[in-house]
């Protein structure tokens, strides 16, 4: 049986960016072991909390030109990897800041794309689809699945900051 270690090395460098099962397993036995294990907790906690370790690794990317170009590096070819899941990421960042509430998934995007046939919920075209909120975050308006639905880019910056025409009722359905 693999270790931790390599079974994490390898979730970090495979291509799908969906768990497998080797990856729920292990995700069971950590929460399991994490939840039963107080030695264990406790020394997770010491390092994830600890905020002289996170110093560290602030003081090593403001002075290190190396490891910043490697952090930087990484982040780029994960970006690269997964659009997707960056571009959930970056909306609810915005959603945060806005200080809406931010509750849609990757999943549940790739599930209204699917409701919608991957088409522009307003002009029905297909293509490249961008996530459209029916109710703008500049307005109060949620990042949920009743509020995003997915819409062409010529779309979605006609509509900008203005709230939505009339969209079809299957919009709520997720």
């Amino acid at each position: 049986m693999k270790n931790e270690r390599l079974l994490r090395q390898e979730r970090l460098h495979r291509a799908t960016p969906y768990p497998t099962e080797a990856d729920k397993r292990y995700n069971n036995r950590r929460r399991e072991r994490r939840r039963t294990d107080a030695a264990y907790r406790d020394r997770e906690k010491q390092y994830r909390g600890s905020d002289e370790v996170h110093q560290k690794k602030r003081l090593r990317y403001a002075t290190d030109p190396q490891y910043r170009a490697g952090r930087l590096k990484a982040v780029r070819e994960w970006g690269q990897l997964y659009p997707d899941r960056l571009k959930i990421i970056d909306h609810r960042r915005r959603a945060r800041l806005a200080a809406v509430k931010h509750t849609l998934t990757a999943d549940q995007w790739e599930a209204i794309l699917a409701i919608y046939k991957h088409r522009c919920a307003y002009c029905q075209r297909g293509g490249k689809m961008t996530m459209d909120h029916v109710i703008p975050l500049a307005r109060g308006g949620e990042h949920s699945p009743e509020n995003v639905v997915p819409a062409c880019f010529s779309c979605n910056s006609r509509k900008q900051h203005r709230d939505a025409p009339l969209i079809p009722p299957y919009r709520l359905m997720i």
